[in-house]
């Protein structure tokens, strides 16, 4: 084996793979092997999206099993097939037992680009003022005067009022002259109702200016069964059941844990429930073998470079292997990577997409490091895969 060949090398990688991991973000484009759960994604959106009514969708599923690759994945469909959603990625913040939803506002707002929501502000007030019939941010906002004020205060063309109006609207406290600059009466937002008319008019804003709705894909909702104080979850309740409310505001969550009944208590309450429905609640299943076997397949087709493996063919490295069958490189044959499937399957705790390939790069690298071109049998024997 040269000194100079690394893993990618080895074994033929492209696109400046290191490894046989997955990056959620960069391999948003491809599920690997759920196609059944890709299509039913795929129909949620059509569906919602033909309808005019929200995408409420909560996936709950052990850690490692693929649920931020989902949502990533989510993105790219949306993207991809050119749905009329404006998607972000969210992840929980730190969350602690008297948290209030302050918290979880702030990452839900913060994570929109302030200069592109104040040119939409700007134009959408422009619009109001040219006599366009459009809801005006007090009919938006209701008796959340304040945080129609500050929309104003951002689409006012003042640069000096950007700053402090978009802090109000992110929910952090503004001191000294931030006050009279957002032009609101108290330093921060203190009621459920403010929280909900911010993303009610963040929402109509971007649907009136871009014709996508908002679309929120939140991440490690698992953090929110950390509120243990009775009087902010009651906060956390009101909130929830206001955003989910906003009827053009759209959302998927994804929290860990091995069943549903390991959800967040706020997320089961049944006026939470009610609004999302029982059929948009998703338990993530355990791998078995046939999809499994999609998941490593399609991975490795996605992985391995073509013509990098076609230049190595070449050499005998991989004829020598009598039953030596190239769609399960870098597998010896199918039979060994049929060894390697049931051996993944066998532990349900264990049957993920991060176990999948931890033990999947821990064969590959004992390979190399034994000068192996492929995964042998007996390599996977002496790894205790029986």
């Amino acid at each position: 084996m040269s000194d100079k060949l690394d893993f990618s090398q080895w074994f033929c990688l492209g696109n400046g793979r290191k490894n046989f991991s997955i990056d959620p973000l960069e391999d948003s484009r491809l599920l690997f092997g759920d196609t059944d759960e890709e299509a039913a994604i795929d129909r949620r959106l059509r569906r919602a999206q033909l309808l005019n009514v929200p995408v409420r969708l909560v996936w709950i599923g052990p850690y490692g099993m693929g649920k931020t690759h989902r949502l990533r994945h989510t993105a790219y469909l949306i993207k991809a097939n050119d749905y009329k959603y404006e998607a972000h990625y969210v992840v929980c913040g730190d969350i602690s037992e008297k948290t209030g939803f302050g918290r979880m506002h702030y990452e839900l707002v913060n994570t929109l680009d302030t200069g592109v929501i104040r040119g939409h502000v700007d134009e959408y007030m422009k619009r109001i003022r040219d006599g366009e019939t459009l809801p005006t941010f007090e009919e938006i906002c209701g008796t959340s005067s304040d945080v129609a004020k500050a929309f104003k205060s951002l689409g006012s063309g003042n640069d000096n009022l950007v700053g402090p109006a978009w802090k109000y609207l992110c929910g952090l406290p503004l001191k000294g002259n931030e006050i009279d600059l957002a032009n609101v009466t108290r330093p921060v937002l203190e009621l459920t109702g403010d929280f909900a008319a911010v993303l009610s008019a963040l929402a109509t804003v971007i649907e009136k200016q871009t014709d996508r709705q908002l679309f929120y894909l939140i991440d490690e909702a698992e953090k929110i069964n950390r509120i243990t104080n009775k009087t902010a979850e009651a906060a956390w309740n009101e909130a929830l059941r206001a955003i989910l409310d906003i009827k053009n505001l759209n959302i998927i969550m994804s929290a860990g844990g091995e069943k549903l009944d390991q959800l967040p208590v706020l997320l089961m309450f049944p006026d939470v429930v009610r609004r999302i429905q029982k059929e948009n609640y998703v338990q993530m299943e355990p791998f078995k073998a046939p999809l499994a076997t999609s998941f490593v397949s399609q991975l490795l087709a996605s992985l391995v470079d073509g013509e990098k493996l076609a230049e190595l063919q070449k050499s005998d490295a991989l004829t020598s292997a009598a039953d030596f069958d190239l769609e399960c490189y870098p597998f010896a044959s199918r039979k060994v990577f049929e060894r390697f499937i049931d051996n993944v399957v066998i532990d349900p705790r264990e049957a993920k997409p991060s176990v999948v390939l931890d033990k999947l790069n821990t064969i590959a690298v004992e390979a190399l490091l034994s000068g192996q071109r492929l995964i042998s049998g007996d390599l996977m024997t002496q790894l205790g895969y029986s």
